[in-house]
């Protein structure tokens, strides 16, 4: 109730309200303002505050929705970063062996020697790629 008289007074008819009823403008009766233009003012101010506390309802969920998924965010892009070094990784390790491969399958286009072949392959296994 002091809320809305004082933004009654914030308003510009205020002045006028004041100056017909004087002393008598927030008088009440049963709960009710005597004077008819304030009874009606205050019932749209009433129902206008439940407009705007639904609202602040609203933003509040709309607030807690906004966390929820910007925490899901940061999740995803925690989870993508992790996926795309790992991703990196393979990568790096499916290079190596296909360079092994292709050396190996160069060794064995000419394996005169079977006992050499073997050992080169053997060291292109050991150590090709492994310093990487």
């Amino acid at each position: 109730m002091n809320d809305f008289k004082e933004w009654l007074k914030t308003t510009p008819e205020y002045q006028t309200l004041v100056f017909q009823h004087g002393e008598r403008l927030f008088i009440q009766r049963d709960g009710e303002f005597e004077i008819l233009t304030v009874r009606l003012a205050y019932r749209v101010w009433c129902e206008k505050q439940v407009r705007i506390d639904e609202l602040k309802t609203q933003l509040t969920n709309m607030e807690q929705c906004y966390i929820q998924l910007k925490q899901e965010h940061n999740g995803l892009i925690a989870f993508n970063t992790v996926q795309d070094r790992k991703q990196k990784a393979a990568e790096k390790v499916a290079e190596k062996y296909k360079r092994k491969v292709l050396m190996i399958a160069d060794l064995l286009r000419d394996s005169t020697d079977k006992d050499m072949t073997l050992k080169a392959i053997q060291t292109v296994i050991e150590r090709v790629g492994e310093h990487v």
